[in-house]
């Protein structure tokens, strides 16, 4: 079977950001400035005002380039808007995005291997295992509704801490939050501190259906990608546990959550998501040249 994946020339500025160097190198093939029109800033950007100057500088900079920007942050207020900038942010609100702006996915998301479908449930269920506390407010209103609610079982296991992708410190804590993935097809997926979820991308790469409260996110790829036929994506949990109650009673759980999987696996997993940026965001919009800019790389299995 034949797979390919894309590379293209960029000029890298900033302080390298080595996770992200991690995640996306593959697809970058560095180059001098001179030999690009393309140019990726790798540092932090940082909320509000400071941020802007950061863009304002990197436009003036590169005012002939495209500049992309990753911005791994909660923050999700309004940044100004240049022209030449590609900034893509883990967290947006429709009401704050640019027409620059694009979303992405939370990088450090990926797991293995997927577990099996859940191919049933005596009763609809719900799991979550994460923090909790008085700086997530919206976070804990969801996970008391979801627990009061006569139409749904919800087991939680709450921490007052940030565990969820600590691999290093405790074996155990991680273990209990991977186990939580593997014995729920719905995994509460609240927004945190920023306007995403991180379970909501982790949920889908364990094969896992995230259940996600749509406080006027922007999900990615979202001209393509239907996301309320591909997740559980609603405003507010009541309309949230009324479509899993249709999942679970239209015989339609194990193909949704092989549809989450799918999905990842094609426009959101570490393989897949830049080549993706390539072929619907930088060719179409003329950033790159498709003969010139890009080169294909073919391999079989």
């Amino acid at each position: 079977m034949s797979q390919y994946s894309l590379k293209i020339k960029a000029h890298y500025v900033g302080p390298v950001k080595e996770n992200i160097v991690e995640v996306y190198s593959k697809f970058i093939i560095p180059v001098g400035l001179d030999e690009t029109n393309l140019v990726l800033f790798q540092g932090n950007l940082k909320p509000g005002k400071e941020g802007d100057l950061i863009l304002k500088d990197l436009s003036s900079n590169y005012r002939t380039k495209t500049v992309i920007v990753f911005q791994v942050e909660d923050y999700e207020g309004k940044y100004s808007y240049y022209e030449n900038i590609l900034l893509f942010r883990s967290s947006r609100h429709q009401k704050y995005t640019n027409t620059n702006e694009f979303t992405l996915p939370y990088p450090w998301a990926e797991s293995i291997e997927a577990f099996p479908p859940i191919e049933s449930m005596p009763k609809l269920k719900i799991g979550f295992c994460g923090q909790f506390g008085k700086n997530l407010n919206h976070r804990m209103r969801m996970l008391l509704y979801f627990k009061l609610s006569k139409n749904v079982e919800a087991d939680y296991i709450l921490r007052t801490k940030f565990w969820g992708i600590d691999y290093h410190n405790n074996k155990e804590v991680r273990k209990e939050y991977v186990d939580s993935f593997e014995k729920h097809a719905f995994i509460l997926s609240p927004r945190g501190a920023g306007n995403f979820s991180m379970r909501h991308y982790e949920s889908m790469n364990f094969g896992r259906i995230p259940v996600v409260i749509n406080t006027d996110m922007i999900l990615p790829f979202s001209s393509v990608i239907d996301w309320q036929e591909t997740i559980v994506f609603e405003k507010g949990p009541k309309r949230c546990i009324k479509k899993m109650k249709q999942i679970l009673s239209s015989g339609s759980l194990v193909d949704y959550q092989l549809k989450s999987k799918k999905i990842y696996d094609e426009y959101l997993s570490y393989d897949n998501f830049f080549k993706k940026v390539i072929e619907l965001i930088l060719i179409p919009r003329a950033i790159i040249s498709n003969s010139e800019d890009v080169i294909r790389v073919d391999s079989f299995s």
